[in-house]
């Protein structure tokens, strides 16, 4: 299964979005946020210790804490410069790639697009 990202960005970085981050942010303070977002990242971290267990029900709440999770992310994500964190994880991404890519034992290799394929 492929998971795509095509409607997240609308749903989550609009500017509405954005404003409501910000009133949570204003309205509860950055410290329950940032406590929110361990919280779900630790719920997303059991759910799949859960999906890799070979007894468990496989979709054991996996989908709705990945949700969880990234949307915490996305609001904890305001706090921080958005020049800054696009530098870094345009770097990230790069470096990943570089990964895939030298890790690949078929000759995958990703193009501008992140799109592959063998050679």
């Amino acid at each position: 299964m492929r998971l795509s990202f095509w409607n997240w960005d609308d749903a989550v970085r609009g500017e509405e979005a954005v404003e409501a981050y910000e009133h949570a942010i204003e309205q509860w303070g950055e410290d329950a946020q940032l406590n929110k977002a361990a919280e779900e990242a630790s719920e997303l971290s059991g759910a799949i210790n859960r999906l890799l267990n070979p007894v468990s029900d496989r979709d054991e709440g996996v989908i709705e804490e990945i949700i969880d999770a990234r949307l915490s992310l996305e609001i904890i994500t305001t706090l921080y410069d958005d020049e800054e964190l696009s530098h870094r994880m345009a770097e990230q991404v790069a470096d990943f790639r570089r990964r895939v890519e030298k890790d690949s034992p078929d000759g995958f290799r990703l193009d501008a697009d992140g799109r592959g394929g063998a050679e």
